[in-house]
């Protein structure tokens, strides 16, 4: 008898033991679980927060997609306008220097001839008149002569303003005559015609075009005899040209 309760109570100590190592355990693993579970609370908390931080973050970048659009269409409509503008300045231009070019339809520029002490251009204009054949000019048939500046070295010309256009366009179809003296008889251009001239004789001479010409201060070129005429108004009528 005493010893089956010896044997009983020894197998209740060994479970009273067993028991305090499952407790033990079990806390263990309770606390483990306790912090786990802590840890995905943190977790969730971050990603709550990231969440709301991403939201934030893509109504900036929507904010800023939105200026950025904004900012495109303004930005459009500026440079249409600028371009707008751009063209308005340029036909006034033209329109201004149309006129100025107008304004010199009776004048022609006279090259090639030295410049005197005390001269008379009045009779230096009649004596070139004898020589092309045609009606030697009174005072009253001109309304203006002198001499334009010109660089060192370089030969000033004459310009005449005759009071007729007929007188001008006669001494143009005659300044054939006086080439061989180089003496050259031109229409008198505004500085944008004769730039224009210049980049024009340029581009013809790398495209083989045989004839660039003025005539009433309106520029032409000709690729050859048979080829149709061209007339250029401005730069851009050059790059047009294949």
């Amino acid at each position: 008898m005493s010893s089956k309760l010896t044997e009983v109570l020894g197998r209740l100590d060994l479970m009273e033991k067993s028991i305090a190592v499952q407790s033990a355990k079990h806390d263990a693993v309770f606390a483990k679980l306790t912090q786990q579970e802590k840890t995905i609370e943190e977790i969730e908390e971050s990603m709550e927060m990231l969440g709301s931080q991403y939201d934030e973050i893509l109504k900036k970048v929507k904010t800023q997609e939105d200026t950025t659009l904004e900012l495109n269409k303004k930005m459009s409509k500026t440079e249409s306008e600028m371009s707008k503008q751009e063209m308005e300045i340029r036909e006034l231009k033209t329109t201004v220097d149309n006129m100025e070019q107008y304004s010199r339809r009776k004048n022609v520029e006279i090259h090639g001839i030295q410049k005197e002490e005390n001269e008379n251009l009045l009779e230096m204009i009649q004596c070139l008149a004898n020589k092309l054949q045609l009606p030697v000019p009174a005072t009253e048939d001109v309304e203006a002569v002198h001499r334009l500046s010109a660089r060192e070295g370089k030969i000033p010309p004459i310009i005449v303003r005759f009071n007729e256009r007929s007188a001008r366009d006669q001494w143009l179809t005659k300044r054939v005559a006086l080439r061989q003296e180089k003496i050259f008889i031109n229409e008198n251009l505004t500085k944008s015609v004769r730039e224009l001239l210049w980049s024009a004789r340029q581009w013809a001479k790398e495209k083989n075009y045989k004839f660039v010409w003025v005539k009433n201060g309106k520029i032409f070129v000709r690729q050859s005899e048979h080829r149709a005429v061209i007339r250029i108004n401005r730069q851009e009528d050059l790059l047009k040209i294949a």
